[in-house]
């Protein structure tokens, strides 16, 4: 059963895929403006601009909306691909594409049922003529087909001053939607209108009925009373010193990491009991806990230190704040 959903929105810029975004209601819908550029109509949205990949997933995961608009997302993998263009190999390619792929699959299933994600994109003409979405080449096109990790792909069309979304192609284009959710072969480039017509298709509540913002972890309150209680009704015992916990992290103890992984460690003060338990979080699972870096896969601690390191520091702060020393 479909519970959440992400929708990718093609077209060429001025085509109307921004002015889609007019009628849908404030209320319920955050707007994730990657290149920060102002919405071609009057009126306002919630929005945050400028945003990077940690920040989209940390808006997916706080701001409790139904709908989340990513706007332009191929913005993302152009300016991640600037950053590394210094880099040499095919491995960066890799990085960007399980990147991108991370956000459209594996952060959408975090996100609260009845959650909708448009993805707006440019678009580019492949080798074989039809209308794809843009990417940074050959190279990033071989590890990852965009639209393939949609089953709702909508292009936008302009004729004699008029928009439109195409809801499935001609052969042309990779535009495709179910059977049976739109009628018509085009239809108006109205996004409020598109998001009624697939929560009516998947049998979804109106929307405003069902989302309920995430609540932030926080301690157990009756837990903490309760172990009190057990403590005060102990006989007094003679206070030792509780051993100190090191406050900073020291080269010793990277002993065996690359360069660059030792370096981001120190600089961010980041210890290596807080990488394993990174690693092991069952969102991951690639190691156990008590499974030491050093044994890691080599290709695993260049992408600690690459790609994945703001998220790695968002997961340390959480960790820091929920876990008792």
């Amino acid at each position: 059963m479909v519970n959440k959903v992400g929708v990718l929105i093609l077209g060429a810029s001025g085509s109307g895929k921004s002015a889609s975004l007019r009628n849908l209601d404030p209320e319920h819908v955050e707007i994730l403006n990657v290149a920060g550029k102002p919405l071609p109509f009057r009126g306002q949205l919630p929005t945050k601009n400028f945003v990077s990949y940690d920040e989209i997933h940390q808006a997916f995961r706080k701001d409790g909306k139904q709908i989340y608009v990513v706007d332009d997302s191929q913005y993302l993998m152009a300016f991640e691909g600037f950053s590394k263009a210094n880099e040499k190999g095919y491995d960066k390619y890799t990085h960007m594409a399980v990147h991108f792929k991370e956000m459209i699959t594996d952060w959408i299933r975090e996100l609260p049922d009845h959650t909708i994600v448009y993805f707006l994109h440019h678009t580019e003409i492949g080798d074989d003529q039809r209308i794809k979405p843009k990417t940074l080449g050959k190279m990033l096109d071989s590890q990852l087909v965009v639209e393939g990790l949609f089953s709702i792909v909508l292009l936008t069309w302009s004729e004699a001053g008029k928009h439109f979304f195409v809801t499935n192609s001609d052969g042309s284009s990779c535009a495709k939607t179910p059977m049976g959710m739109f009628q018509d072969e085009t239809i108006d480039n109205d996004l409020a209108m598109v998001d009624r017509t697939i929560r009516e298709y998947y049998g979804w509540p109106a929307l405003g009925d069902t989302v309920e913002k995430p609540q932030e972890e926080k301690p157990a309150a009756k837990k903490q009373q309760t172990v009190k209680k057990v403590k005060e009704a102990q006989p007094p015992k003679e206070e030792q010193p509780e051993p100190a916990m090191p406050t900073h992290v020291t080269e010793a103890e990277l002993t065996g990491l690359p360069d660059q992984l030792k370096k981001l460690m120190l600089e961010d003060n980041i210890f290596p009991i807080e990488i394993q338990a990174y690693v092991a979080d069952p969102a991951r699972g690639w190691y156990t806990a008590d499974t030491p870096m050093d044994k890691y896969d080599p290709d695993l601690l260049d992408y600690l230190a690459s790609g994945l390191w703001p998220e790695v520091k968002i997961f340390v702060k959480d960790f820091r704040t929920n876990t008792p020393f």
